[in-house]
């Protein structure tokens, strides 16, 4: 008996040849075909839906046989699989991205400017006093 994943994604049990467009829960294309949902796929697109056995989120990539083969050579290199690489890859990326977005890095000389604002500000400007009081009035 063969558990497999159907092409709606559900876990199912079966005996005998599995169907085409059909994907063993290892992550091996199907013996009858190497299609899913009747299209050619390639053994990356079939490991990304399992790690460890578990079912996880698919991410699909479409690119030129080029970029692919220095994917696999780079993943190679570092004796990883391609799935593997690509969501390291993937991973360390997001991971800068919202850093950048969120993180501020401040030099020393910078960091003391802005402590010593934050625990002795200036007094408000002429201006900054009457933009409170209109504030103010506005409330009411």
């Amino acid at each position: 008996m063969n558990t497999i994943i159907d092409r709606n994604g559900k876990t199912k049990a079966t005996e005998g040849k599995w169907s085409a467009g059909v994907a063993q829960k290892t992550g091996k294309i199907s013996p009858a075909s190497n299609k899913i949902k009747g299209k050619t796929v390639s053994k990356v697109a079939i490991d990304s839906l399992h790690v460890k056995g578990k079912a996880i989120a698919r991410v699909e990539v479409r690119t030129t046989p080029a970029v692919q083969d220095k994917i696999k050579r780079a993943a190679d290199i570092q004796g990883r699989t391609i799935t593997d690489f690509v969501i390291s890859a993937a991973e360390s990326a997001a991971q800068k991205a919202i850093e950048d977005a969120y993180v501020i890095r401040l030099s020393i000389e910078d960091q003391n400017t802005f402590t010593d604002a934050l625990l002795s500000p200036p007094k408000p400007s002429e201006a900054l006093s009457r933009a409170f009081a209109r504030h103010s009035e506005l409330k009411l």
